[in-house]
């Protein structure tokens, strides 16, 4: 919503059928290849870190059943054979780094409120979502996990100012005041990156985020044209621009490869 609301309204509200259609045509297997190895990769750990249901604890950590529950998410959900093999390495490689020490799990895929009943902040602001992975360290320290197999690196300064990671820590901040909290990206593809927020800033953000949540409301989604178009590096990928005014204006006067460049 941030980066574009339009691109946002499109991809949650289709107001014809030409929306329809390219929503249809963005969540295509061919476009989506490296969509589905994503939640290939994160379905397999999230369900091979998820705890017994009947003793609690969080089975010892063993390779050979991590690859077991990847080819079934696989079987269910099929990518092309080099993206298969793919997960398959990076999967590996996690493994052999993070993935051999045993770790007390408080929940995996933990929902922050639902779509129709979102976690309301103390500022007002619903959000919703699900925290990849929740575990406590011995002392005392809540850590929330978000699996990224994404090509590019995550650094600290992002780490530090991300805005997936404020609305995690503001949410986890009211479930448990009294407690350290940590959050942290855990690249498949590199390494981990972790940030911490003070309870200042923590505060700070959720004055932003109210911010936000404001403009949000003050667009009138009811009429698409009114909603506003962000330019910028999304647009190579974006499904929308076909109906894209801003778009489409910059298309008919020469200037769209100016501003978005051509991928071939």
């Amino acid at each position: 919503a941030q980066d574009c609301p339009l691109q946002y309204h499109l991809h949650y509200e289709q107001p014809n059928a030409d929306a329809v259609a390219l929503k249809m045509k963005d969540n295509h297997r061919d476009r989506g290849q490296a969509s589905r190895l994503g939640n290939n990769v994160h379905d397999a750990l999230e369900e091979w870190r998820r705890p017994d249901p009947e003793t609690g604890k969080t089975p010892k950590p063993s390779f050979g059943r991590l690859m077991r529950l990847y080819e079934e998410v696989h079987a269910k959900r099929e990518t092309d054979f080099p993206v298969y093999e793919d997960g398959k390495r990076m999967l590996k490689r996690w493994f052999d780094r993070r993935g051999r020490e045993p770790i007390r799990v408080l929940g995996v895929e933990m929902p922050i409120g639902s779509a129709k009943a979102p976690h309301v902040l103390e500022t007002g602001v619903p959000v919703f979502g699900f925290i990849d992975l929740v575990m406590e360290h011995k002392n005392g320290t809540i850590e929330l996990v978000d699996y990224k197999t994404q090509r590019l690196d995550i650094t600290q300064a992002e780490a530090d100012n991300s805005v997936q990671a404020g609305i995690y820590l503001a949410a986890a901040s009211e479930w448990w005041p009294d407690r350290p909290l940590q959050f942290t990206f855990d690249l498949q593809r590199h390494g981990t990156v972790t940030t911490v927020w003070t309870d200042e800033r923590l505060a700070e953000f959720k004055v932003w985020l109210r911010g936000q949540w404001d403009s949000v409301l003050a667009i009138d989604s009811r009429d698409t044209a009114k909603v506003p178009a962000t330019i910028g590096k999304g647009c190579t990928w974006c499904a929308y621009t076909d109906i894209c005014p801003t778009a489409q204006n910059l298309m008919q006067n020469g200037a769209w490869d100016l501003i978005v460049p051509s991928m071939e």
